[in-house]
């Protein structure tokens, strides 16, 4: 099975724990995963994206970027602890 992690710290930690491909990188904001315009595939694609900037207005936004630029048979997303944006995911 091919993976890739995409996102924050938390996709870095997930992505070395499956031995997955990594397009994560720590402190990362939802921002800042969209704007890197790096199209991840694999049969499945892990993303961790909110965690830090929960009360970002263009949360919603930024995470239908991230999931244009990701292709797999099986989509997970990883959902911040913060409630609010956990819904957002």
């Amino acid at each position: 099975m091919d993976c890739a992690a995409t996102g924050d710290s938390i996709a870095v930690g997930i992505s070395q724990a499956m031995g997955c491909r990594s397009f994560a990188r720590i402190g990362a904001s939802s921002k800042q995963i969209a704007d890197a315009h790096q199209m991840v595939r694999g049969d499945s694609v892990i993303i961790s994206a909110g965690t830090n900037d929960p009360r970002n207005p263009r949360l919603g936004e930024n995470l239908r970027i991230i999931r244009s630029q990701v292709q797999g048979e099986r989509i997970v997303w990883i959902l911040p602890y913060d409630r609010s944006a956990a819904k957002v995911v």
